[in-house]
């Protein structure tokens, strides 16, 4: 206990960033659930984002080992023709033929505005 009081002493603050409303909204159209399945028939979930035509971006963990992999949005599935994958950076390019999903549209990171809500005052 007195480690664990010891360490909040030690952290001045812990913040987590929220996204507008408005980001999400903007965003959503484009976030896509996707499905593993693993050798053992076991079935995971993970998240995705359409970042081009035809293409999902999603982390490299959530399809690794897996035996299966489909996205799912709006109720329907789409299986992916192709991966392109760079493991050291965790990012996974997932490509399909005819999905019709509007891909994110990308801004200016220089005009990103995050929103920190603060749970520990500085000591």
């Amino acid at each position: 206990m007195y480690r664990f009081l010891t360490l909040l002493f030690f952290i001045p603050q812990l913040v987590f960033a929220m996204a507008s409303s408005e980001v999400t909204f903007a965003v959503s159209p484009s976030i896509v659930k996707v499905h593993v399945l693993d050798s053992k028939g076991g079935h995971g979930v993970g998240s995705g984002i359409v970042v081009a035509e035809d293409q999902v971006a999603t982390n490299c963990h959530v399809i690794a080992n897996s035996q299966g992999v489909q996205i799912a949005k709006y109720g329907e599935r789409f299986a992916p023709v192709s991966m392109k994958a760079d493991w050291r950076h965790d990012l996974c390019i997932l490509q399909f033929k005819f999905l019709n999903i509007k891909p994110v549209v990308l801004g200016d990171t220089k005009k990103t505005h995050i929103r920190a809500i603060s749970f520990f005052k500085k000591l």
